[in-house]
C-alpha cells in the first residue's frame, strides 16, 4: 500500500539475493490509503527512486496507470458523496458519517467531506466538534459563500464577539458576500438578545441599574457611541469619544431645529443628507427624529461607511440610504430639505466651491460643521494642504466666519468650541453654523 514493500524488493533483487514468499496469517488491521495524498507523495519517491531502472515503456505504462489511478479514484469518490448525501437527506446521520469518514482517510483535505461530515457532527457531538472540521472545509475553498455561512454559523453559537467579528470582516474579503454577513450580524444580535434578556431594564425594578444590551456589539469598536439610539456600544479608541461629545449635541440640536422648522404639519415630508457621512450618524439620528427619507454620502476611504448601512439595520432604521461617492465641486447628488455638511470639509481642497454646492442642493437648511485652527486669529488665514498634512485645509477661526457670512445672507445660529481629542493648534476648533435658504 505504500511501496515500502516493493522498494524493500528491488533492493534485495538488486543486490542478488533471491526473493521468496513464506505463508503467514495476517490479519492487515487498516484499510489502506490508497489514492490518498500520502499514497501519492510515497509512490512519487518510490518512482523517483527507480525511475533509472524502469525501461520507456515502463515509465509510459507507469503514467498511464496513474491516471488510471485518479479517474477511478474521482469516480468513486464522487459515487461515495453521492451515497453519503442520500443518507445525509434521510436523516440516516451515522451511515452518512462513516462514508465521509472513509473519503476523509484517502483525502484528507476533501472540501465537500470536511463540511458535511461537520454538518452531521454539529447534530450528534455539539459545535465544539464540528468547528475544526468545518474551519479546514472554508479554508481549503474560501471562495464558497456556504462554507463561510457554516463556519461562522458555529462560531457564533461558542466564540467571542471579537472572533465572530474577525470571521465576518475575512469572510468578505473572499466568498463572503456584504449582504450574507450583514444578515449573519443580525441573526448574531438576535441570539445574542435572546440570551441575554436579564440584561433588559425590568420596569418594576427601578432602583436597579443595569447594562443595556450592546446590539452592536459584533460589529466592534465604531466611530460613534450610540447612546442616542439607547445603545452602549464599544467605540474607537483615541480621539473619537472627545470630539463627539464636542460636535454632537450642537449638530443634533440643529439637525432637530430644521427638521421643525421644515414642517408646516405633522405630516409633512422632510428629507435629509449628510455630506462626509462615515459610519452616517447624523443621518441615522435625522431618521430617528423623523425625516422622511435621511440620505449619507461618503467616499468611503476610511472604511467606516461599509458599516453604516449593516448598524442602521441593527438599530431597527429603514428609511435611510448610503452613497459611496467623491465630494468634489463637480459631483452630484439629489436635493434635500437639509444638507449637513459636517466632519469633512476640512479634508478638501476647494472648501468654499462644496459649500456653495452643499447649499445650492438643500431646499431649506444647510448645516455646516469644519475644523478650524486656533493658532491664529487672521481674518485671511487659509491653507491648503493643511499644515502638517499632504492634504486637506485649514482656516481660522475668524476667516471661516469671515468667509461663510460672505456667501450666505441668513446665518440663523452660529456656535465655536475644542475638539479635545485633537492635541495640534491647527485641528483642535470646531465652527457649526446653521443656515437657512
Amino acid at each position: 500500500f505504500h511501496f515500502y514493500d516493493l522498494d524493500f524488493c528491488r533492493t534485495a533483487r538488486q543486490a542478488g539475493l533471491t526473493l521468496g514468499t513464506w505463508l503467514v496469517n495476517l490479519t492487515h488491521q487498516s484499510g489502506g490509503a490508497f489514492g490518498s495524498m500520502g499514497w501519492r507523495q510515497k509512490f512519487q519517491v518510490y518512482l523517483e527512486k527507480w525511475d533509472n531502472h524502469m525501461t520507456q515503456n515502463e515509465k509510459m505504462a507507469t503514467t498511464k496507470a496513474v491516471a488510471q489511478i485518479d479517474q477511478e479514484l474521482q469516480k468513486a469518490t464522487d459515487e461515495v458523496i453521492a451515497m453519503a448525501l442520500v443518507y445525509q437527506d434521510e436523516g440516516r446521520l451515522e451511515q452518512a458519517e462513516e462514508l465521509y469518514l472513509e473519503i476523509l482517510s484517502m483525502q484528507p483535505d476533501h472540501v465537500v467531506a470536511n463540511h458535511n461530515l461537520g454538518m452531521i457532527e454539529l447534530k450528534l457531538r455539539g459545535v465544539q466538534v464540528a468547528l475544526p472540521r468545518l474551519k479546514k472545509a472554508v479554508l481549503a475553498q474560501p471562495e464558497i459563500e456556504q462554507l463561510w455561512v457554516s463556519y461562522i454559523n458555529g462560531l457564533m453559537q461558542v466564540s467571542t464577539i471579537e472572533v465572530v467579528v474577525e470571521a465576518l470582516e475575512l469572510g468578505q474579503k473572499y466568498g463572503l458576500s456584504a449582504e450574507m454577513a450583514q444578515d449573519l450580524a443580525a441573526e448574531y444580535v438576535r441570539e445574542f438578545e435572546s440570551n441575554n434578556t436579564h440584561l433588559v431594564k425590568n420596569t418594576d425594578q427601578k432602583d436597579k441599574k443595569l447594562p443595556s444590551v450592546n446590539i452592536l456589539a459584533p460589529l466592534g469598536p465604531l466611530y460613534h457611541e450610540y447612546s442616542f439610539f439607547g445603545v452602549n456600544n464599544e467605540q474607537l479608541p483615541g480621539l473619537y469619544a472627545l470630539n463627539q461629545k464636542a460636535k454632537a449635541p450642537i449638530i443634533t440640536a440643529y439637525i432637530a431645529y430644521a427638521i421643525a422648522k421644515s414642517k408646516q404639519s405633522a405630516l409633512d415630508k422632510v428629507s435629509f443628507t449628510e455630506l462626509f457621512c462615515a459610519d452616517g450618524y447624523y443621518a441615522m439620528v435625522a431618521s430617528r427624529l423623523g425625516c422622511e427619507k435621511s440620505t449619507g454620502i461618503d467616499s468611503n476611504k476610511d472604511k467606516h461607511t461599509r458599516q453604516a448601512m449593516v448598524i442602521a439595520d441593527l438599530l431597527g432604521i429603514d428609511s435611510i440610504e448610503f452613497i459611496e461617492q467623491e465630494i468634489s465641486p463637480d459631483c452630484d447628488f439629489e436635493r434635500a430639505d437639509i444638507i449637513a455638511n459636517v466632519g469633512g470639509l476640512y479634508h478638501v481642497s476647494e472648501p468654499e466651491k462644496i459649500l456653495k454646492l452643499s447649499y445650492e442642493k438643500a431646499n431649506k437648511y444647510l448645516i455646516v460643521q469644519t475644523v478650524v485652527s486656533i493658532a491664529t486669529d487672521s481674518e485671511d488665514y487659509f491653507v491648503s494642504p493643511a499644515p502638517g498634512w499632504s492634504w486637506g485645509n485649514r482656516y481660522s477661526k475668524q476667516s471661516f466666519d469671515r468667509m461663510i457670512r460672505s456667501i450666505f445672507p441668513k446665518v440663523i445660529d452660529y456656535h465655536f468650541n475644542e475638539l479635545e481629542g485633537n492635541d495640534q493648534l491647527s485641528d483642535r476648533g470646531s465652527v457649526y453654523y446653521l443656515i437657512e435658504k
